[in-house]
């Protein structure tokens, strides 16, 4: 049975693209990701839609038996809201801004 109500925080559209290359001759690798969501149905109005960029800089090979990685989430640093949940004030919830990660994961 089809109603077509719009469900509350269910976007209509989604999309996401990612693209890894090898660096410095296979040392390393760059990677970046498009992510982009539809507006979305809040409590008391909408959500806006957005679009997030994201690149990552790795390698296996600086370190013997495991990987490091530097990433930067939200690179052009876009303001965006998330649909809040029945529970909360206001009806949408502002998301975290540009952020920096480090990691390294060793293997045994």
């Amino acid at each position: 049975m089809r109603t077509n109500d719009v469900l509350q925080n269910s976007p209509r559209n989604l999309a996401k693209l990612n693209l890894v290359l090898p660096v410095f001759g296979n040392v390393a690798r760059i990677g970046t990701e498009i992510r982009c969501v539809s507006s979305r149905l809040a409590e008391q109005g909408h959500a806006a839609g957005y679009c997030l960029g994201n690149m990552t800089i790795g390698s296996s090979r600086l370190v013997s038996h495991a990987d490091v990685s530097f990433s930067v989430y939200n690179v052009a640093n876009a303001r965006y809201s998330d649909p809040a949940g029945p529970g909360f004030t206001q009806d949408v919830i502002a998301q975290q801004s540009r952020e920096f990660v480090v990691r390294l994961v060793y293997g045994f």
